[in-house]
Order: structure tokens, then C-alpha cells, then sequence
């Protein structure tokens, strides 16, 4: 095991780790080393805080949340990971780590030749410097000089320097976060609290995401998922060649093309017609995919989750037995604010009017969404298969309310949260799939195996919107929304 330095992107902090946690676990497979777990300490001396969930202690320094040691067996592993990963700002092959400069340069020459081979095999590998400082800014002239700083190491390397070809990258990377906190005073006379010296091993993929933006993407609705945080979720639902992903609130199939995009099959449902037929100028779903060159849907269906169409182990004779069909499930539930959740009502028609009907719909309560959604994930994920969703949440949400969503059949992974305004929060879950044979639970009432009590996004609209009495409540008088027990 080798030592690196992981450089998170200053972005959606509580996603950093569990991503790069579900990116190494897909990997690990690919690389046949399942039985190998991540090793990830914080930077901060004196700690060696391993972890081991999402569960990350945030301090109150920015630089807490930044720059973590992880151990990985060689740099081709390191690159997978990181080249994958959205949210990481990239990964070093760690040489020295010290207070300062000077100790770091100390620590350099002490090193043996084998820490620099790879800049020791040929004349004509080229490689070039470059110095990064979180928290201050360097004129160019002060850069130079801090790199100059390293020159009695530099001038070892037999290969020549070139800003431009080069095939090794070497990172100055200098912790000069103000222990004061931030000012719109810079405090130039603070020393760094922290230095690393190494090679660069692999930068994340947010270059390649920005190609996907909403901005240029062709068909759009008002709940389309931004592309940043989509391919955030595929990382979660471990998107890769050939694996089976359905999203059952598709939506435009903003999710669906980030999963597409690392070679995943797809297949979406909606509810919505008009948003599944698109514009009349041929702008759809199908279009954001020919858009990107991607791999089309094997099928786009108008359902709901319901009252779903797809198999599962109830309607199977008794001598076959279910153990999933699909690798991952990956949704972004209708919260009921700027669309409503709702249901298909069964009607009942003449044989000849059937074929070209379009159902009614009526609202339905967001915890029944909820339910429903982890009872088809319960029949139709694979051992090991995961379910990424999103709920809403005021800002009255704690942690202990993560704890309310649970069902026996699944494993927690994480649970990351978005804060989109004053009281306007979002929760991203991620749940594994037990594997079937040590599975008991989908012998039992699924329906009843789910608990909860008083779960944080019942009533969210209500709660957003400061009104204890919605104007959907009049519809349960009504009847015309329907909210299932």
C-alpha cells in the first residue's frame, strides 16, 4: 500500500468521501480486490481518524473538509478512482508532508532514489512544477520563487523541464487557510499550516462533466437535475459497462445520461405525459442522448411506481426463484413543490376505447412515493444493488432523522445533504441491496417491513411553505387525493 493525498473539490463537502468511497468499491471489483477496504485519515497532525462511513467530523476550519491521506495499492488503482470521481480535485503520490517549506524540503533530501523513480527511468521524460495555495493568493514572481525553493531536488531529474509536453506533473500544494477564519483583509504574514510535496497521479472528471451542463443541454424541464450532482449520484449507484439502471421519476433523464455516459444500459418511466412526448420541434429525451452520442434508453414507459408494470417475484411461478434484474435504481422524487406527487385512478372503459386512453391522475402523499419505491427496490435489485434518491427537508432536519429511513432488506451507505436555502434542504440516500441468500425479509409483507415514525419530509410542502393547512388537504375531503395506509 502506497501513500497519497486526496484534494477535494471546495464543493458539496458532505458527498466528497462517500463518493470516493462507492468509486473505490467499483473498482476494487474491477480490479478483483473486493476484500480490500479504503484507508482515508484527515491531514490535520496528531489524528488518524480512519473512516469508515459518510459520517465525516466537519470542523470548523475549511481545510478540514479538503485534503485527506488515502492508501491505495499501486498509482493505476489511485488513477481509476480518481479520474471517476466528480468531486475530488485530484491525487497525488505523497513524497514528503510537513509544516513548512524548509521541513518539506528536508524530508525530500532524505528520501532514497526509489520515492522519484518514475522521473529517473529516461532522459525523455519530460516534466514540469507547478505550486497550488489554498487559502492565498501568489503573484507569479512569488510562485517561481517558491518553486525555485525545490530546485536542489529538480535538478536531479534527468529529464527536461516543458510547460507544455510533459509527462510527469509535480504539485507544490500549500495548506494558507487563515486560522482566524476568512477576512477581506489577506494575511499575508501567516506561514502555511501545512505543506505537500508529490507527483500528480489523476485529476477528477469534472472537466468531462462540464461538457454536460444545462445550459447547452437540448431538452429541459423545471426539475432537471444538475449535471455536476447527477453524475454524483451515478458514482453512487456504481454506473459502469452494461449494468441495468432504471430511473422511475425520469423526468427529462437528466440521471439517465450521467449514467449513460459511464456505459450504462438504462430504462426510465414517468408519469407525466407531456414531459415524456417532448416538444414539438423533436426536443425529448431521446434527443438529450443522440445530443452526447450515448447509448438511447432500451425504453422509456408512462407509469407510476404505484402501480408499476414490471415483474417481479409475486407473479413468478413457484419453482423460479427472483433475485433481481436490475443493478441500481436511481430517482429524484417529486417533493410536491414544484411537482406533485400523483397516481394513475383506475377507470373502468369499454374494451374499444382502452387502446388509445389516457388515465386519470390524482395527488398521492410524498411517504407513500417513499414506501413504494423501496418495496419495488426490495423485489427488483440484485444482491449488492443500489437504491440513490433524493427527499426534501427543512432545515429543522438532524441527523437522528436519517435514522427514520431504514428497511430490513437494505444497507445504509450514506446519507448526504444539499442545502438549497434558508429552510429549503435536500437528502441524498444511498442504500445497498442485502445479498438474496442472506435475505430473509422478502419472504414477509414488505408493505409492513417498512417503518417510520413521523418521517422529517411528511408534509413537507406544508412545513416549506409555513401553512398548516395546505390547499391539498381539501382534496382528502374531496377525495380526489388519495393518501394509501
Amino acid at each position: 500500500m502506497h501513500r497519497y493525498l486526496v484534494i477535494f473539490r471546495d464543493i458539496h463537502v458532505e458527498f466528497s468521501v462517500p463518493e470516493l468511497l462507492s468509486v473505490y468499491s467499483l473498482v476494487a471489483r474491477r480490479l478483483n480486490n473486493s476484500s480490500a477496504k479504503p484507508n482515508l485519515q484527515k491531514d490535520s497532525f496528531g489524528e488518524t481518524i480512519r473512516l469508515v462511513s459518510c459520517d465525516v467530523e466537519t470542523g470548523s476550519k475549511k481545510n478540514r473538509n479538503i485534503f485527506y491521506f488515502a492508501s491505495f495499492e499501486s498509482d493505476h488503482e489511485a488513477f481509476l478512482v480518481g479520474s471517476r470521481c466528480v468531486l475530488v480535485r485530484a491525487i497525488i503520490r505523497l513524497w514528503s508532508y510537513a509544516r513548512s517549506h524548509e521541513l518539506c524540503l528536508k524530508e525530500l533530501q532524505n528520501l532514497r532514489k526509489e520515492s522519484f523513480k518514475e522521473l529517473f527511468l529516461s532522459e525523455k521524460d519530460s516534466f514540469r512544477c507547478r505550486l497550488f495555495s489554498y487559502g492565498r493568493r501568489y503573484s507569479q514572481g512569488e510562485t517561481v520563487d517558491r518553486i525555485n525553493f525545490y530546485s536542489s531536488i529538480l535538478q536531479q531529474f534527468p529529464g527536461k523541464i516543458n510547460l507544455q509536453n510533459f509527462k510527469h506533473e509535480i504539485w507544490i500544494v500549500e495548506d494558507s487557510f487563515p486560522k482566524t477564519g476568512h477576512t477581506n483583509e489577506p494575511c499575508r504574514t501567516d506561514i502555511p499550516s501545512q505543506v505537500f510535496v508529490g507527483r500528480l497521479v489523476a485529476e477528477g472528471c469534472i472537466k468531462q462533466v462540464q461538457k454536460y451542463t444545462l445550459k447547452k443541454r437540448n431538452f429541459i424541464g423545471t426539475t432537471s437535475m444538475d449535471a455536476e450532482l447527477a453524475f454524483v449520484m451515478a458514482n453512487f449507484a456504481l454506473a459502469d459497462d452494461w449494468k441495468l439502471i432504471l430511473d422511475p421519476f425520469v423526468g427529462t433523464a437528466s440521471i439517465l445520461i450521467s449514467c449513460a455516459a459511464f456505459g450504462a444500459q438504462t430504462l426510465g418511466s414517468d408519469l407525466s405525459f407531456t414531459v415524456l412526448k417532448g416538444k414539438s420541434e423533436g426536443k425529448n429525451i431521446l434527443s438529450n442522448f443522440r445530443q452526447y452520442n450515448l447509448q438511447l434508453p432500451l425504453d422509456i414507459v408512462r407509469c407510476d411506481i404505484l402501480h408499476n408494470p414490471w415483474r417481479h417475484e409475486s407473479v413468478m411461478s413457484n419453482h423460479m426463484k427472483c433475485c433481481g434484474w436490475l443493478d441500481a435504481i436511481v430517482a429524484d422524487l417529486p417533493y410536491g413543490v414544484r411537482e406533485s406527487s400523483r397516481e394513475f385512478v383506475g377507470e373502468k372503459l369499454h374494451s374499444k376505447f382502452v387502446l388509445n386512453h389516457i388515465p386519470k391522475t390524482s395527488r398521492v402523499g410524498l411517504d407513500n412515493l417513499v414506501s413504494s419505491l423501496f418495496d419495488f427496490a426490495t423485489f427488483s435489485l440484485v444482491g449488492g444493488g443500489r437504491l440513490v434518491f433524493w427527499l426534501p427537508c427543512t432545515n429543522e432536519f438532524s441527523e437522528y432523522d436519517k435514522t427514520n429511513i431504514w428497511h430490513p432488506s437494505f444497507i445504509s451507505i450514506a446519507a448526504c445533504r444539499q442545502i438549497l436555502a434558508s429552510r429549503f434542504h435536500r437528502i441524498l440516500f444511498v442504500f445497498e441491496r442485502k445479498q438474496w441468500e442472506n435475505d430473509r425479509s422478502h419472504d414477509e409483507d414488505m408493505s409492513s417491513a417498512f417503518l417510520h415514525q413521523a418521517p422529517f419530509y411528511k408534509d413537507f410542502a406544508a412545513k416549506l411553505f409555513r401553512e398548516e393547512k395546505r390547499a391539498e388537504d381539501a382534496l382528502f375531503r374531496k377525495g380526489q387525493w388519495r393518501r394509501i395506509e
